[in-house]
């Protein structure tokens, strides 16, 4: 785990909840475009456990920025805006309470990116706080 780190390599968690949400959002979207009502019956079933599984993780562990993001995502693809833009709000929080996080070229970048996403929304849903 240590050499990991050292070679920014993502932690196994990370990247297991991202591929576990990315596929399953996948795959219920192709089945939307196909049409296959067995399909989307299937993948909406595990939609509601992964959204299960995320309401878990959020609430028995301390929680990074990466999984408001993901979490956004997530939300984002099946249409729930306001979810979507608690997640992106939580992230923003999450990532501003970081100590130095100005100073950190990385998580600058974060910051602006997640500001776009926060403007995009806006303008999706027609807010103009």
């Amino acid at each position: 785990a240590r050499r990991n780190a050292k070679e920014g390599v993502e932690p196994l968690e990370e990247k297991c909840v991202r591929a576990i949400v990315g596929g399953t959002v996948r795959k219920y979207q192709e089945a939307r475009e196909a049409k296959d009502e067995i399909g989307i019956d299937s993948s909406k079933r595990t939609l509601v456990r992964v959204r299960e599984l995320l309401d878990k993780i959020e609430s028995s562990t301390k929680i990074e920025p990466w999984f408001y993001e993901l979490s956004a995502h997530f939300n984002d693809e099946l249409g729930w805006e306001e979810e979507c833009f608690n997640d992106l709000m939580k992230e923003y929080r999450t990532l501003n309470s970081a100590k130095g996080w100005e100073e950190d070229s990385v998580k600058v970048g974060k910051m602006v990116t997640l500001m776009r996403d926060i403007s995009k929304h806006h303008k999706k849903i027609g807010t103009k706080e």
